[in-house]
């Protein structure tokens, strides 16, 4: 079975545990939780099935021509020219 869905906007990786000094616990930052929570309900809303076992996942990202960049380099990117260097 196959399974395509898309989630709109910026890629984002997930952020490392913190940890709490005072009462020596552990936690994922806010962010993070926020953005599992936005996939985890967008895969439920538009996908009825749930997998039991193992799974294989192709992901595609697709990250934003940065403005800093200039005009001339931007067209180079448009066109393939020059390709991506972001690291995720």
């Amino acid at each position: 079975m196959r399974v395509n869905f898309t989630i709109d906007g910026e890629p984002f990786g997930k952020e490392r545990p913190r940890f709490n000094l005072a009462t020596k616990r552990t936690y994922t930052p806010q962010k993070t939780k926020d953005y599992e929570e936005l996939i985890k309900w967008l895969y439920q809303s538009k996908v009825r099935h749930y997998f039991t076992g193992y799974i294989k996942m192709t992901l595609r990202c697709y990250y934003s021509i940065a403005k800093s960049n200039s005009k001339k380099i931007k067209e180079q990117k448009r066109n393939n020219v020059l390709r991506p260097n972001k690291k995720p």
